[in-house]
């Protein structure tokens, strides 16, 4: 298992700062996602998009329980850990 953490940008009452989120997932997972961060060309483009969207999309539902806004398109950084 590996944790992956997704640093992002948020909006909260106007301002804008920085937030991150960690979630658990098999190797294989996290392999897929790796490679759609840093080293396209291992997967599909769909796969990469597929896999971007995702992300974003979790970040933003991480951020709405957060009661903040998740920027759209901000993910600045992924790191994959062994767990």
């Amino acid at each position: 298992m590996k944790n992956v953490t997704f640093t992002y940008d948020t909006k909260q009452d106007g301002e804008v700062g920085e937030a991150c989120m960690t979630i658990m997932v098999n190797d294989e997972r996290a392999a897929q996602i790796d490679a759609a961060f840093h080293n396209s060309a291992a997967i599909s483009k769909t796969k990469v998009l597929i896999f971007k969207d995702q992300a974003e999309r979790f970040c933003d539902a991480c951020e709405c329980f957060r009661g903040r806004e998740y920027v759209s398109g901000s993910i600045k950084c992924v790191e994959i850990e062994e767990v």
